[in-house]
């Protein structure tokens, strides 16, 4: 996604952006409310036409439909190119997604003023249908954003328990890898936020009963944000996992990293997840799409691919193939880590598909599109067939990072200026001591805008000074723009 789209005068699209807005949020709406009495919105959502691309007449979610800003025409994304060089029109918003897209850049657009218009439009569309799909909505409530001198006063006056959400967890019999992993997703402002909204209710969740993890997640936060402060002693997940990932049950020491990722599909299922555009708490989160593309040398052709992830799992020594590393030094930085990530990769003994040659292609990774929540693994652990080692080469984390030059628009269109989507700050962090079958795991995570250590049942207040001293195994970002930034939840 680019923000420096040369292309797109914004002022000229932000009208038929609305309309273009509206048309799509009611269509969307029409088949909640086909159910209800007649009124006016439903009758305007039947009269709506059906989107179709009016090249091939594809009207499915799988031909990406997208409306000219221009002239109000519809095209699938297979012909949106023939659209754009027959009327050089150029600015096209995405009916499935909401966003803009640019053809002369050949990729979508953010813009502050285009997102602000998306959003009113969402939240006005949203808050009509909800009034009509409950009447008594209409009738006891109105929709109520605080003034900013509301917003000092509740900040000034309001009464905080002190020590609600820090919490120390039982150590079980070798669980400390457990218990890690679960102080960073009570901490996790937007998972934090999903729970105490009551957004995942176990009294209607058809798993409750039936080891649902999403359930137990909850139980877990309505614990931590209770008036109890002695440590928790999480039998029932651990129960809970031990069926679920038949892998993990034992008392033997497991990877963190290995059930984090276990957590997050047993917890994407039972939220009735999807595989294509999936709507539930852990994609809303953690979804993210990788950009793989493989580059002939010789002849120029490039073969792309997507990847969606829910982490990123980089490797320590491709830190080595950065310019700037110093292999004198005893330390390198989480920088020099993504950098070697995104830097182009030759692969031997291939053969490009287009010209047949060997030995002149190149791999090369790049963020798409980054999540809300940054998880990022650093690879300490490599197993081959005679032994098993951990690196334990120090990896200086940062506070805040900055993962514009990393992404696919900035690698593909040589761009260095910054844009604050990639833009993320710590929250959560994992390290893990010792050898790699006798080790322990501990968590720092970041709560009020303090940092403790979570060391098992153990909870200590921490400087930060500590915490970019920790050579870290997991790391845990939030977007620095996100309105469930760790400092503003409470």
């Amino acid at each position: 996604m680019s923000s420096a789209c040369p292309h797109v005068n914004v002022q000229q699209i932000l009208e038929p952006l609305g309309f273009a807005a509206q048309y799509t949020l009611l269509l969307q709406s029409r088949y909640r409310l086909q159910d209800r009495k007649p009124n006016n919105i439903l009758e305007l959502c039947q009269k709506l036409p059906i989107p179709q691309c009016l090249d091939c007449h594809a009207i499915d979610s799988k031909a990406r439909l997208h409306c000219c800003l221009k002239c109000v025409h519809f095209t699938c994304y297979t012909h949106l190119n023939n659209h754009h060089q027959l009327q050089t029109h150029h600015i096209y918003l995405a009916l499935n997604h909401l966003q803009v897209y640019c053809a002369k850049c050949k990729d979508y657009v953010y813009h502050p003023q285009i997102d602000l218009v998306l959003d009113q439009e969402r939240k006005r569309i949203t808050f009509a249908v909800g009034q009509l799909m409950d009447p008594m909505t209409q009738q006891q409530f109105h929709q109520w954003i605080a003034t900013p001198s509301e917003q000092l006063m509740i900040q000034n006056q309001s009464t905080v328990k002190p020590c609600a959400g820090v919490r120390g967890l039982r150590n079980m019999g070798a669980t400390c890898f457990m218990n890690t992993i679960l102080q960073t997703m009570l901490h996790n402002p937007m998972l934090r936020a999903h729970f105490l909204m009551d957004r995942h209710n176990p009294k209607n969740c058809a798993f409750h009963g039936s080891n649902c993890m999403a359930c137990e997640l909850d139980a877990l936060f309505q614990s931590f944000h209770s008036d109890q402060k002695e440590p928790y002693c999480p039998t029932s997940f651990l129960y809970t996992m031990w069926i679920s990932q038949k892998h993990l049950a034992g008392y033997s020491q497991q990877d963190a990293h290995e059930f984090f990722i276990s957590v997050l599909n047993e917890i994407h299922t039972k939220c009735a997840g999807t595989n294509i555009n999936c709507q539930c708490i852990i994609h809303k989160t953690f979804g993210g799409v990788l950009l793989s593309q493989i580059r002939c040398q010789a002849c120029g052709a490039v073969s792309s691919a997507l990847d969606p992830t829910l982490d990123i799992s980089i490797d320590i020594n491709s830190a080595a193939r950065t310019q700037s590393f110093d292999p004198e030094k005893k330390t390198i930085s989480l920088f020099d880590c993504f950098k070697g990530y995104t830097m182009p990769e030759p692969l031997h003994q291939y053969a490009c598909k287009n010209c047949h040659q060997v030995n002149q292609t190149t791999k090369q990774l790049s963020f798409k599109s980054l999540p809300p929540v940054l998880s990022i693994q650093l690879k300490r652990f490599e197993h081959s067939q005679t032994a098993s080692v951990k690196i334990d080469t120090q990896v200086t984390v940062p506070m805040e990072i900055d993962l514009t030059p990393y992404n696919s628009s900035s690698i593909r269109h040589d761009s260095v200026e910054s844009n604050p989507m990639y833009h993320y700050s710590l929250f959560g962090l994992v390290q893990h001591e010792g050898q790699i079958d006798t080790g322990h795991y501990r968590a720092y995570c970041k709560h009020r805008n303090q940092w403790y250590v979570f060391d098992d049942d153990i909870v200590s207040q921490v400087h930060e000074n500590v915490i970019t001293r920790v050579n870290g195994y997991m790391s845990f970002y939030i977007r620095s723009n996100s309105e469930y930034l760790p400092t503003a939840i409470v």
